[in-house]
């Protein structure tokens, strides 16, 4: 009984690492993509900062000029570690994955990854259902430290970045999140009807 329990466990938890998996990959291959940040800009002038920053964040530009508020700068200093931690942290995730699958009977395989996909789901509902504006702030208060992410209107990053470009941002990771997860469930559904 103990033993069940604890496989029930094991599966639960690799398959919130598979949703935190699809979701971040999403998140990475959406925040790296320049054209697709570029159209979600509203202001033209953030365009090429927004290419320089995104290499920034990649680590193979500086930090555009246009930023001169230290605050800003301080702010994207965060946002630059908090994305290489969560890269190393979406690695894991692969590896928690991977050995999960190579370890595991196919069946137990597809019960992870469906459960993680209906997480993928359920999480992609809930987000869209509540208001944005809160879970942004509790976003910010998690991840940093106390008032280094409140700007006044005027100053660049709420000039180039104001809160719907975060609104379509995180609307276009859960729809990417969404598509993905459907493309797992009929994978899955293709390999069962193979094998």
């Amino acid at each position: 009984m103990a033993q069940k329990f604890v496989k029930v466990l094991l599966l639960i938890f690799v398959a919130i690492c598979f949703t935190s998996f699809i979701i971040l990959l999403n998140f990475n291959s959406l925040l790296y993509n320049s054209d697709f940040v570029n159209n979600l800009l509203e202001n033209k002038d953030a365009v090429e900062p927004t290419n320089k920053l995104i290499n920034y964040f990649q680590n193979t530009d500086d930090l555009p000029e246009v930023f001169q508020d230290q605050r800003e700068i301080n702010h994207l200093k965060d946002v630059k570690s908090t994305i290489n931690f969560y890269t190393v942290v979406l690695f894991v995730l692969f590896l928690i994955c991977l050995s999960y699958v190579l370890l595991s009977k196919k069946q137990n395989i597809r019960k992870m990854m469906k459960l993680g996909c209906i997480f993928v789901f359920i999480i992609s509902i809930f987000m869209i259902v509540l208001p944005f504006t809160p879970l942004f702030q509790i976003f910010h208060q998690v991840l940093f430290s106390s008032g280094t992410w409140l700007f006044p209107q005027n100053s660049v990053l709420i000039q180039f970045y104001p809160l719907t470009f975060f609104q379509y941002f995180v609307k276009n990771i859960l729809l990417s999140s969404v598509i993905t997860a459907i493309f797992v469930l009929l994978g899955i559904s293709i390999s069962k009807h193979i094998s």
